[in-house]
């Protein structure tokens, strides 16, 4: 053995002083061993071919170091890297590692940590165009925009449950939109003293309470009001100052709010003689003493008063500007009439 190891590196000073040396033919395999140390070959450019076939190294299931001195190993060309199932691959740069993988389907890559450093391009995560499904494995999935703002691009975004100790909502400054028929629940508005008015506006129309019984804080005569009726009839207070007596119209007759009492009366008339107002009529009392009294209203029928007696008619305020005439009477009677009303 040690005789052919001499030879060989005979052969390799040759070559190098003097040309090309091969070991082997064409036809043979030639192996070089060494007996208990390294293999040393030691060259300007020495170049190992195997007829543009592919160069195996085996490393006898141990490990294959490559050893550049300090330098770089520079690979020209596409470097393919094999693994069996169950081995492991570890790629260690001091420096910027690129690193692209091709199509996997259904290959899970384990955890990845993705550190970009501030101010760097965005990451970009991109599935084809579909859902991209993050699973949190039962925890909470975090996500921090380092104090901006965080924009999702959905045009439905599904939210798990809110609790109302743990979570809410900001709509501050925002309106919400119209949603006939939805029920939104109990609503409790707190206002505090002193703030802007609550409005409650249903588009012009009429605001609806459905209560069978609607409770209402007890009015002062000094600070509130109450007008009922439908615009033209109203129930109202001549004065709401103590000691004043309500003035409450007929709902379905005249107004008379804003009107001044008004009354027309004679205790002796004579025939033919009259009575008039201007302005609606209430009360018309018709009284004759110690014989009778003929009398009309506005020339409609007698009205007869006995001897010592009376008529009394309450036109309501309806009777508008009646006139009283005595037709006729005994000659010992004294007729009276009277009239009372508003103008």
């Amino acid at each position: 053995m040690r005789l052919i190891l001499a030879g060989l590196l005979a052969l390799l000073a040759s070559s190098a002083q003097a040309g090309t040396s091969y070991l082997g033919t064409e036809e043979q395999d030639t192996n070089i061993t060494g007996q208990a140390g390294a293999l040393n070959v030691v060259s300007t450019n020495t170049v190992i071919q195997d007829g543009g076939n592919v160069i195996s190294v085996d490393d006898a299931g141990s490990t294959l170091s490559i050893d550049d001195g300090g330098g770089a190993i520079t690979v020209d060309g596409t470097v393919g890297i094999t693994t069996n199932p169950g081995d492991s691959l570890a790629i260690v740069s001091t420096n910027t590692l690129n690193v692209q993988a091709q199509a996997n389907d259904g290959v899970d890559i384990g955890d990845v940590t993705v550190n970009n450093a501030a101010g760097a391009s965005a990451v970009n995560i991109q599935d084809g165009g579909n859902v991209l499904s993050v699973d949190d494995a039962g925890g909470a999935l975090s996500i921090d925009d380092n104090g901006g703002s965080l924009t999702i691009d959905a045009t439905q975004l599904d939210v798990d449950d809110l609790t109302f100790a743990d979570d809410k909502v900001d709509a501050s400054g925002s309106t919400l939109g119209a949603n006939s028929g939805v029920d939104i629940g109990d609503v409790t508005i707190n206002n505090a003293a002193g703030a802007s008015a609550v409005n409650i506006q249903d588009g012009g129309n009429s605001l609806t309470v459905d209560a069978t019984q609607l409770d209402v804080d007890d009015l002062s005569h000094t600070t509130d009001s109450v007008s009922l009726g439908d615009g033209t009839n109203t129930l109202g207070s001549s004065n709401t100052a103590s000691g004043y007596a309500l003035l409450v119209n007929d709902m379905n007759g005249p107004q008379i709010g804003s009107k001044s009492f008004t009354y027309a009366s004679d205790n002796d008339m004579a025939a033919t003689d009259t009575i008039t107002i201007t302005g609606l009529a209430k009360d018309v009392v018709l009284q004759a003493l110690n014989g009778d009294c003929t009398f009309d209203i506005d020339g409609g029928n007698s009205i007869v008063v006995r001897k010592n007696t009376a008529e009394d008619f309450d036109f309501a305020f309806t009777l508008s500007s009646p006139t009283i005439t005595l037709t006729a009477k005994d000659a010992a009677a004294t007729c009276k009439a009277r009239l009372t009303g508003v103008n």
